[in-house]
């Protein structure tokens, strides 16, 4: 039986079964009261049939969550996972002895003429942990194991990719090091039923030798000191604050170390996670120096007193850049709060602001299938999607485990060409 940690976390993320119940009784006027909605007709979304057969897979890496993405910029893509099925798969079922294991990674060459083109499924490289005493595979990263966990496995924390990644030169003509980011989560005492655990902050992996082959990574693990449940600084409220669900670079100038933008969310309540901002020096594990998008967009070195940049934000998202009628502009895509059914973006002239109110641009079919469906994790792939289109990818899980080894149609990224004119109007 696969690890009941990876199993049970379903799409939360970060949240909790109370959240999902107290959704049942959210009113749509409170939604729209809450969080703005653009209403305008959608246009044609396409489903991409070549890229989605790039994951359908039966043998091996079968399947995973969270389908972030990186250019590596050396003519490779980097895809983060979260909870991976490895095993094998027959006439759509998984076959006794499939494991789930709490992260995987995958690496293929990209067409650097044609970078929409997807890759031949045959030189796609995955990546997961090394086989345990007992001959089960392992995660791609695992935290150190702290004091009193190593003689109880149900005590120790794991990681979960949170779909951000990001890769950076210290100064300029310098080798480029590979930042990843992780959810760190462990089990709650409190928790009920199969939400029986808890997000307890983010923390990275330095990799230094990215251009090496993944087998050859030596990652480096920091836990990131802003992150976790906080206090406000202004009002003692409680506080969930997660940093790297995405993340860029904004490289320097003449000889300058550049940096990266960080984005993250801030949870004050079962209905309020907003969006953060922060900019991090190119030696990103230099935390004191992490400054954040505060009020008035002035810069701050205190976490908490980061201001939200959009609320109705959900725990996986991606921000990118899209060129919009020879501007630049800034594109957010994420799921629908609640377990819904949609895939929203939003739209601003700079990171900070100001952004549009949701956008609905796809309804996921695949959630009528059954009731216990529901779909998350949407994200934009901008280094991936042809000019004048944005690829996006979302996720299709289900409530009830026995439909993720009996139907493995779900529970692996599902892709979408959409226009820019879906994203940005006509």
């Amino acid at each position: 039986m696969a690890s009941d940690r990876g199993l049970n976390r379903l799409s939360v993320r970060g949240s909790a079964a109370w959240l999902a119940l107290l959704a049942l009784s959210f009113a749509s006027k409170d939604r729209a009261r809450c969080y703005a909605e653009d209403t305008r007709p959608i246009s044609q979304v396409t489903p991409d049939s070549e890229w989605n057969a790039v994951f359908d897979r039966a043998d091996g890496w079968t399947g995973a969550d969270a389908a972030g993405s990186v250019d590596l910029g050396d003519g490779r893509t980097l895809w983060m996972f979260g909870d991976t099925w490895i095993g094998k798969i027959r006439d759509g079922k998984r076959l006794p002895g499939a494991r789930m294991v709490n992260n995987s990674i995958a690496v293929h060459p990209t067409d650097r003429a044609q970078p929409w083109r997807p890759p031949d499924p045959r030189s796609v490289r995955f990546f997961w942990g090394p086989l345990d005493k007992e001959g089960q595979p392992t995660a791609w990263l695992i935290p150190p194991i702290g004091p009193g966990q190593a003689e109880n496995r149900d005590r120790r924390d794991w990681f979960w990719a949170t779909g951000g990644g990001v890769v950076v030169s210290q100064e300029k003509g310098a080798d480029r090091r590979l930042i990843v980011f992780l959810f760190r989560t462990r089990r709650d005492p409190d928790g009920k039923g199969v939400w029986n655990f808890a997000t307890v902050g983010t923390s990275l992996a330095v990799i230094d030798n990215v251009s090496d082959s993944p087998e050859r990574w030596r990652p480096r693990i920091f836990d990131i000191p802003n992150a976790g449940t906080r206090k406000d600084r202004r009002d003692g409220q409680s506080l969930e604050i997660l940093w790297g669900m995405s993340a860029m670079a904004q490289p320097g100038t003449s000889g300058d170390a550049g940096r990266a933008l960080v984005f993250g969310t801030r949870k004050s309540g079962p209905f309020e996670m907003g969006l953060l901002m922060a900019r991090v020096p190119a030696e990103i594990e230099r935390f004191g120096d992490w400054r954040f998008v505060g009020e008035s967009n002035n810069f701050t070195s205190v976490s908490t007193a980061a201001r939200p940049l959009a609320n109705g934000l959900v725990s996986e998202f991606s921000i990118e850049q899209m060129h919009n009628r020879g501007r630049q502009m800034w594109v957010l895509v994420q799921s629908e709060p609640f377990l819904g059914k949609r895939i929203f973006v939003r739209t601003a002239p700079q990171p900070e602001g100001p952004w549009s109110p949701r956008r609905e641009i796809y309804s996921v079919p695949d959630v009528a299938k059954n009731r216990a469906y529901f779909t998350y994790a949407a994200k934009g792939h901008a280094a991936l999607s042809r000019p004048g289109e944005l690829l996006v990818t979302y996720l299709v899980n289900s409530q009830n485990f026995g439909d993720l080894m009996s139907d493995t149609t779900i529970y692996h990224p599902k892709f979408l060409r959409v226009p820019a004119t879906v994203i940005f109007g006509k």
